[in-house]
């Protein structure tokens, strides 16, 4: 697994040497734009306006727009006189129960890996927190930006999550269901809808069929095979006031059926 960053986890007097790698991943199929008259790969140019000409990265400095069409530069050495510490250390500065963490906040995951001198101390926390049903919470800057981050027990090792702030969480869109009635029969009928779907959840039968699919036709295109065609699901037609009953108990006998 990478090891995409090397800190120390600071719990109270002890250090944690610690290794970080990314706990999940985004899978695509990745494309390149290609010039569809030659069939070559384009260069994106880094082109001025106001001069009208090419100029290389060398050239280019960052900018902050502050009004429409004037910017604050900084430079890079600027940049990196602000990075506070916990670009170095997770400092642990609480211990919170799990359960009252909203998941909404949850931004990306990663495992932690002790290095040989902090094992002792690794597991001391590791067991802590599992005895105590507990999570850390501490700091981490990275990819420009200090986070906010959730130390939690994962199948018998340490991950972190990073967390949106506060203001980057968005409000709850507001509307109201006073007007609407739920009817005893209808709650009956959907919670034995509940009932026959309800089931173990296993994430490994999930599967990314578009991807699958984009994989398949590039396969083929590459071997000069037909190209396998996916007909997709059809969209169930619907009408505005569906007898929400018959459509409850139409669904409980085909998932029945089904089954």
């Amino acid at each position: 697994m990478s090891t995409i960053a090397k800190m120390s986890i600071s719990f109270g007097l002890v250090s944690i040497p610690i290794k970080i790698s990314a706990a999940a991943r985004g899978l695509r199929a990745s494309f390149n734009l290609l010039h569809a008259e030659c069939g070559h790969r384009i260069k994106q140019k880094t082109f001025c306006s106001h001069c009208e000409k090419e100029i290389s990265r060398s050239d280019t400095v960052k900018g902050y727009e502050v009004e429409k069409d004037h910017f604050v530069t900084v430079t890079e050495q600027e940049l990196d006189s602000l990075v506070p510490e916990s670009s170095k250390v997770l400092e642990i500065t609480a211990a919170v129960n799990a359960s009252e963490i909203d998941p909404i906040l949850f931004e990306t995951s990663y495992y932690l890996e002790p290095e040989p001198a902090g094992r002792r101390g690794y597991k001391l926390l590791l067991t802590a927190l599992e005895k105590e049903k507990k999570a850390a919470v501490a700091k981490v800057t990275m990819s420009g930006r200090e986070q906010v981050i959730i130390i939690r027990p994962y199948r018998g090792l340490l991950m972190f999550h990073t967390m949106y702030y506060p203001d980057e969480v968005r409000s709850v869109p507001e509307f109201s269901l006073a007007d609407i009635e739920v009817k005893p029969a209808e709650l009956q009928l959907a919670r034995q809808l509940l009932a026959v779907n309800t089931e173990t959840f296993a994430h490994a039968k999930y599967k990314d069929e578009y991807l699958a699919a984009v994989e398949a036709m590039l396969e083929a295109k590459q071997s000069k095979q037909p190209i396998p065609i996916s007909k997709g699901k059809s969209a169930k037609k619907t009408t505005a006031q569906p007898d929400i009953l018959q459509v409850l108990a139409a669904s409980i006998k085909g998932k029945k059926k089904a089954s």
